[in-house]
């Protein structure tokens, strides 16, 4: 039961911060971490630093130290998780292999696992696209054997609904949308829904604070969570929240070259200060020049904290200069998310 106690709002206990150590965190991720943060402090909930580094192919050493030092510009303390890149092997997902194995069996269990010898690049080939065909879904291959994938049987799968505190009601088919996708990689490793899944479950994570282009992997999550049992999830309060775009209108991303928030040169920070809020009025969209922090190779937390608080319908004409973190926490404060009643279904 949601109540208000003090101006906060009791019920909601804990919400993370997962970034992944594959690259330098961009404006959209800073975003993400301020709003993050910014509900925690509104509903009085602590926050996890998760990082997710499953995938250790793709971690670097400097990406690891980044997210540190992004979070520490941003005046952002998490109130759980590792401090610096030094205490990661404590809280590595690595370190927590056996947790992914036990919600993979449960799932076995419903007997829609079955194994697959089927490569992307032979996807690809044979013309199937983005949609799995279910090849392998009959085959009975053992589930033991080295070198397959686990895929999840997704037909006859119901949509899942849940109540949104930001985009009201909302109705999914998640990875179900691409056919039987894979829930455990060839190598053994737990594919990413599996992973994150676990992680909130065992964390206790009850507030899950999303950009709005990932509603789709809650909806995946939540028919995972339905049908290995976890309720807990499924009564979690979701916020999707709209994206920061460059100045082009595209959404930021590594993969699309997002400039790093600490790897930013002077000559990309005017791009870097008209970055806009999806879906904002024009006249809302250019913000002023934020100047550089002392030793900081990228721009000031100013110009991030501007951006979450046009995202959250404040009038940037109001806003002082140089917001500051207390001047964004006032924001929050203010203003309420669109749909507060998921919080009331929710909880």
């Amino acid at each position: 039961m949601v109540q208000k106690n003090g101006g906060k709002i009791s019920g909601i206990g804990q919400t993370r911060f997962a970034p992944t150590p594959s690259g330098f965190l961009h404006a959209g991720n800073a975003a993400n971490a301020l709003i993050t943060f910014g509900l925690a402090a509104k509903f009085g909930a602590k926050v996890l630093l998760r990082i997710d580094d499953l995938d250790a192919t793709r971690v670097r050493p400097e990406y690891l130290q980044d997210i540190f030092e992004v979070l520490d510009g941003l005046q952002l303390h998490p109130d759980q998780g590792p401090k610096n890149p030094a205490e990661m092997a404590e809280w590595s997902q690595h370190r927590r292999l056996k947790n992914y194995q036990q919600l993979l069996d449960q799932l076995v269990l419903t007997g829609r696992v079955y194994a697959c010898r089927c490569s992307r690049n032979q996807l690809l080939q044979a013309g199937y696209g983005g949609r799995y065909p279910g090849i392998c879904r009959h085959k009975n291959l053992p589930l033991d054997q080295p070198g397959l994938s686990w895929r999840l049987n997704t037909e006859g799968l119901e949509p899942v609904h849940w109540q949104d505190a930001w985009l009201g009601s909302q109705t999914g088919q998640g990875a179900a949308n691409e056919g039987d996708f894979v829930i455990r990689r060839k190598d053994g490793l737990p594919a990413y829904h599996v992973a994150s899944l676990s992680d909130d479950v065992q964390f206790g994570i009850n507030l899950i604070v999303r950009g709005q282009d990932l509603a789709g992997s809650t909806a995946t999550q939540l028919q995972l969570a339905r049908l290995a049992g976890l309720e807990a999830f499924g009564k979690a309060v979701f916020v999707h929240h709209p994206l920061l775009k460059s100045p082009d209108g595209q959404k930021l991303s590594k993969s699309a070259g997002a400039a790093a928030i600490n790897r930013t040169a002077s000559s990309n920070q005017a791009a870097e200060n008209r970055l806009s809020p999806a879906n904002s009025q024009s006249e809302t969209t250019n913000t002023p020049s934020a100047p550089h922090s002392p030793g900081n190779r990228g721009p000031s937390p100013t110009e991030h904290y501007r951006n979450v608080a046009v995202l959250l319908g404040a009038d940037p004409g109001q806003l002082p200069k140089e917001p500051t973190w207390a001047d964004l926490l006032e924001v929050f404060d203010a203003h309420d998310l669109p749909h507060p009643g998921a919080l009331h279904l929710s909880l």
